[in-house]
């Protein structure tokens, strides 16, 4: 296979020695990086005037030099016209500046975007509104049309990312406890009043509030563990900056 998707791109065997990554925005970079520093030849072709369109400029300027340093080739302004693929590798053609462009690579990973996929699972009919590309319209606490239903993540119209879906994850879990009325809580406190008669009689008091101090202490030693990781993560990234220029 010579042209993949970012998907395909964890599962390579080998490490190609040209790259052509077709969409210059967050995720193509992130494969560019990645795969000039196992040793490929990349070419970035991004059809905007800038790599990394929505983020800081100054940020964007930055990993641009980054890419110079590293023999990241980028072409902005690219239109893509096709591809013409063959048992030696795949000829990308496209059009930067009015010129021609044939760019020869062993695989072509394409990265412009994803497609929300929202059909067939049940939406018709339910009263969530649906845009022409696919993604479900929610408002800025991230309800949808129908009451009591939210919607995160990939199949809203914002950044297919990680971390945004988290953050609208957030918003909609806080706006869902504000709408909570007097009845929603009441219900919860006698859902937790028959779990709490479910117990084993033999559990007393005592033993219940070991076992839940015992499971917060697991669970805040985790998360510090998870904490420390990121940390240093993060001050390998810094060094690794601050070594490249």
């Amino acid at each position: 296979m010579r042209v993949l998707s970012s998907d395909h791109v964890l599962r390579l065997g080998e490490v190609p020695a040209r790259t052509v990554i077709i969409g210059g925005g967050a995720i193509g970079c992130e494969f560019a990086s990645y795969l000039a520093d196992v040793g490929s030849r990349v070419t970035v072709l991004e059809a905007l005037p800038g790599i990394l369109p929505g983020v800081d400029p100054e940020a964007a300027a930055i990993v641009g030099r980054l890419f110079k340093r590293r023999r990241i080739t980028v072409h902005t302004g690219a239109s893509v016209e096709g591809a013409t693929t063959g048992e030696d590798g795949v000829v990308v053609r496209a059009t930067v500046d009015a010129a021609p462009l044939e760019v020869e690579a062993d695989v072509v990973v394409v990265s412009i975007g994803r497609t929300p996929r929202t059909a067939g699972i049940g939406l018709e009919g339910s009263g969530v509104v649906v845009d022409p590309r696919g993604h479900i319209e929610v408002d800025a606490a991230m309800r949808t049309a129908v009451p009591g239903v939210y919607a995160v993540g990939d199949v809203v119209d914002s950044p297919a990312l990680a971390h945004v879906a988290f953050a609208e994850a957030m918003v909609a879990v806080r706006e869902r406890r504000r709408a909570y009325t007097a009845e929603d809580l009441r219900e919860q406190a006698e859902h937790a009043a028959r779990v709490e008669d479910r117990l084993p009689q033999e559990a007393d008091r005592d033993d219940l509030c070991r076992i839940r101090a015992k499971g917060n202490e697991e669970l805040c030693h985790r998360r510090s563990e998870e904490h420390t990781s990121e940390l240093q993560s993060l001050r390998h990234l810094v060094c690794r900056l601050l070594l490249e220029k």
